[in-house]
This record gives structure tokens, sequence and C-alpha cells, in this order.
């Protein structure tokens, strides 16, 4: 999110009214949350869908009516798909010849040596190569380094000595609007023939406001890439400004209104934490790329790098806060994390890539003997146990008896929270040190023995 404000959560309607007559059978592999989403548009705008998952909870879930993940307005469109039967989640790939389109949106995570698995993505590849036809489009949509599309894709669906078309068409939704975004956002088409181009545009400008023509697979591989490091430059510099603003005994929330307001030139981000699926790895996946191309990124890896930091960083300050204010030992005391997913508004269960895991990791290193719970308001109980925290059912819950309290994400749970009231049941001396900067400084109404900071406002805990 930018300084001047906050994103309101999607609220995508579920209702189209009448589906439109069916065009074409589209095959999508791959049923996570870039694959789903995309197979609701797309069935939506006339598209008979057939959704390849290999998790068979996931396969149920769709065919039950329901995604496996939280994402406003989805359920009742995909109840209302299935039941039109224009969406149906299968374990394999349809015979060949019954779909004419294949979508790739499987995963393509880092190893632990910071490089791009595309071992699933491989294994597709050689499917889609048995059923092939003559005519038939294949899409990739998974992100990947520059030279995926042209090194990996056409070598091996080359080798079928099909005449087919091939595209990349990067995913760029945000999670928690993705219907409504999948409506609005231009659709990038990456193609080296014009054929191909013009297929997929076809496949996509159905539903989508504009497509733009890329005449390389290369230069649309880059965009998504771009993109999402950008995004993770703009927060790694509203997190360094917070750092500065903490050195220096300042209110990160003062300087950044007094830059951004009626200042036309200066858009800054708010400071936080900064993961999920994409930023944790695009930029990542970008330098992979441009090593192979003999470049060196500097300033990309650079944010990534300060924003990977965070959690180190902010524990040691709120340590310093800590003994400031007497309680240099938490001992066996409680500590509380308020939120587990990767972010809150929009709002999302999404855990891939949340900071949450590197900054309980961290605090458990300095304070052993704590005790750890959690509170989210999205994420259900049944998957706290990852964190190894105890789940709180109330917000009441977690503040009672704790001696910190770490609000991780900007969920509205915690934005609109009494937080003078819940403060009252928490030990004293106890801290409340909030990641986002939810309340007005020194606007709390803190009760006595009770303080509020974090990250950027560290004075504010004195």
């Amino acid at each position: 999110m930018t300084y001047e404000g906050k994103v309101a959560p999607s609220s995508a309607s579920a209702d189209k009214g009448t589906l439109p007559p069916i065009r074409e059978t589209v095959c999508i592999i791959g049923l996570g949350y870039v694959g789903l989403t995309l197979a609701a548009a797309m069935a939506q705008a006339g598209y008979r869908v057939q959704g390849v998952e290999r998790v068979a909870g996931i396969r149920d879930a769709v065919n039950a009516g329901h995604a496996h993940f939280s994402e406003p307005g989805l359920n009742p469109v995909i109840a209302k798909l299935v039941k039109a039967q224009r969406l149906a989640a299968v374990d394999a790939l349809p015979p060949a010849g019954e779909a004419t389109s294949y979508i790739i949106t499987v995963g393509t995570p880092l190893t632990k040596d910071g490089v791009v698995n595309l071992a699933a993505l491989e294994d597709v590849l050689e499917g889609i190569a048995a059923v092939l036809r003559d005519g038939d489009l294949v899409i990739l949509r998974s992100t990947v380094k520059s030279g995926t599309t042209r090194n990996i894709a056409k070598r091996i669906l080359d080798e079928t000595g099909r005449d087919y078309d091939l595209a990349f068409c990067p995913e760029r939704t945000l999670e928690g609007k993705a219907l409504k975004e999948l409506t609005e956002l231009p659709q990038i088409v990456g193609a080296d023939t014009p054929r191909a181009r013009a297929r997929a545009r076809a496949l996509f400008e159905v539903f989508a406001p504009n497509v733009i023509e890329m005449d390389r697979f290369e230069a649309a591989e880059l965009v998504k890439l771009v993109n999402n490091t950008h995004r993770d430059l703009m927060f790694a510099f509203a997190n360094e400004v917070a750092e500065m603003c903490d050195a220096l005994g300042l209110s990160v929330k003062d300087v950044l209104h007094a830059c951004c307001t009626g200042y036309p030139r200066s858009k800054l981000s708010a400071p936080g934490p900064v993961g999920g699926p994409c930023l944790e790895k695009d930029p990542h996946i970008l330098a992979e790329g441009l090593r192979e191309a003999n470049y060196i990124p500097r300033i990309a890896l650079a944010g990534r790098r300060l924003n990977e930091e965070l959690p180190r960083a902010s524990i040691a300050g709120v340590a310093r806060a800590l003994a400031r204010v007497g309680k240099a030992d938490l001992g066996r005391g409680k500590v509380v994390i308020l939120g587990l997913a990767f972010k809150g508004n929009p709002a999302t269960d999404d855990l891939r890539g949340t900071m949450a895991q590197h900054i309980l990791d961290v605090a458990r290193a300095r304070w052993p003997l704590a005790r750890y719970h959690a509170y989210d308001a999205v994420v259900p109980h049944g998957e706290f146990a990852r964190f190894n925290v105890t789940p709180c059912a109330t917000l009441e819950e977690a503040f009672d008896g704790a001696s910190l309290v770490l609000i991780q994400n900007n969920h509205s749970a915690f934005a609109g929270m009494d937080l003078g009231a819940l403060a009252q049941r928490m030990a004293s001396p106890g801290v409340v040190y909030d990641y986002w900067n939810l309340f007005p400084s020194g606007a709390t109404s803190m009760p006595a023995g009770r303080y509020y900071g974090g990250l950027g406002t560290l004075a504010l805990i004195e």
C-alpha cells in the first residue's frame, strides 16, 4: 500500500447474470491461487474449463463448489460454474483434441539454494507434449526466469513435430482482488510469431479490457519480474526510511506525511513486512535469469536483502525498547503475533512467504523460554501448528497476560481494535510493537505500564 491510504478489500460480485454460450474448452494446469481464479474468470466469460490438479483435496473442494483458499467473491462464482458444468477439476490432462488451449499455472518455488525450481513446469510440458495436436495453443503463466519459454517449453514441444502456438502471458493480480483485476488489468501476451500472439490475444480479450502484445517471449517474462521487483524495492525503501527514523528517534509516520502531503513527486509506500508468494522470490528469479545473460542486477537484490533482514533488525529494536521500559528479559512471558498470513489488506489466508515465520524464528532465538501465541482473523486454527504457536480464539484472549504483542499484518481487525482496552489486559510492563503503525502516534490511550510503538516509531516506546 502507499502512504496516502490503505486499499479496501475487494467486493467482487458473484452474480454475472446469464452465462454466455460456450466458446471452446480450455485446460488450465494447476488450480492454486493463480489457476483457480483464472479458471473462474474464463468460465464466466464463456469457456468450458477443465482444471488439472494433482492434489485430491483441492479437486474435491472445487468440484464441491468452493475454493481451498480465502478470496472475496470467489466461492459463489465457482459454485455457479460447477453447477452449470462450465468448470471441473480433474486429475489428468484431457485426451488429445478435447481441449484446444492449455494454460500452465503450476508453482515455481525457489530451492534452498535460491534458484527457481522448474521441475513441475517441465513435467506439465512433457504431459502436454503427449496430447498436443496441430493448431493447439500452449500458454505459460507461471513465473519463470528469462529464457524459460524458449529454452525449455519450446524445446520440449518442438520435439513433438506438431504445428502449435506458444505464448507467455504473466499473471499480475492482487490477492483479495483477483476476480476484479482479471477483468480490469491489461493482459500481457508475449510470443515470437504473429499467429501465436493473435491466438493468445483472442483467448484473453473476451474478458480483459486490453491486451498488450510483445514480440518476444523474453519481453513478457521480464514484465512480471520487473513489476514485482519494483514493488519490492518501493517497500524496501520505506523500510529503510523507517530504520532511519528509529536511528534518529523520529516518527516515520510524521516524516512520510510531510514527504507526501501536497507534493506530487513523492508517492512513498508505508513500511512493513514484505513477503508473500511473489515478492519473496521474484527478485531472485529475475537475478537468476540475468546472471545467465552475464548481467548482475544490483539495486533489485539490495532491496530484497533489506526486506529479508527486517525480522532480525526489528526484533533487535523491540528488545531495546523492552529494556527501556524495564523488561530486559521476557523469561517465560507471553509473546503474541497478530496476523500469520503474509498480508492483511486485502484479506487473505495465504501463508506462502509470510514474514510471520521469520519474525517468530528470530524472536524465539532471542527469547527461547517465552510462550508463543497467535491470532489471525482469516487463517484456520488448523494451520497454526506449522508455526508452533498456541491459537487464540479472540483478540481478548491474545492480549490476556501478554508481555509482547507483535502486529505482523494490517488486517482490518487489527486497525479497528480498541487498543487501549485490549492493552489493559496485558502484563505490566508490556509492549505492543506495530509493524504497520496502524494507530495515531501518541493517541492510543495506552494504560499505565503498557507501551505502543512500531517500525519507524520506536521512539514512542519509552
